[in-house]
């Protein structure tokens, strides 16, 4: 029995070595992918904006180019305003409702599922807007040059460098 509690101790120590190591690492990836985005959001699009040029082959074969991504996530504290604008505009159908009811006991519970569509308990609507149907939908609307309350949306646009052979 003693062997094998040698082996649990020699075991639980080499789990403690592995779990710092692996925090370690995940420091250190943090630290690549922040570097990362440092040259490909930031270093790169500043530097062919101010060359002034669009796209880049290297003389090395490797071809650079600026995408542009829209992204949009209503924020907790404009989603009211956020629906409100797009029921008002005619796009209500981009907006998905999630209830949330609230059964006070068992009982109540089961006559929830039998009477649901009786709403006779209190419930949450939660009206949201899933954040890849929004950002598709603001896409759309500014390729189309129409005038939409980007701030109130939650528009975001980012300009990253792509490179590839």
């Amino acid at each position: 029995m003693s062997d094998k509690l040698v082996k649990l101790a020699e075991l639980a120590a080499q789990q403690m070595v592995a779990e710092a190591k692996v925090e370690d690492v995940e420091v250190e990836l943090q630290k690549a992918k922040s570097a990362l985005r440092d040259i490909a959001v930031k270093q790169i699009p500043e530097l062919m904006d101010e060359v002034g040029i669009e796209e880049f082959t290297t003389t090395t074969g490797l071809h650079i180019t600026v995408i542009e991504a829209i992204r949009a996530s209503i924020t907790k504290e404009k989603r009211a305003k956020a629906m409100e604008w797009l029921k008002e505009h005619g796009y209500g159908k981009l907006i998905k409702h999630n209830f949330t009811l609230a059964p006070q006991s068992p009982d109540q519970a089961e006559a929830m599922r039998e009477k649901l569509d009786a709403f006779e308990l209190e419930y949450k609507d939660s009206p949201t807007v899933h954040p890849s149907t929004l950002s598709a939908w603001v896409r759309g609307k500014l390729e189309d040059g129409e005038d939409i309350p980007l701030e109130l949306l939650g528009v975001f646009r980012q300009r990253a460098s792509k490179v590839d052979i």
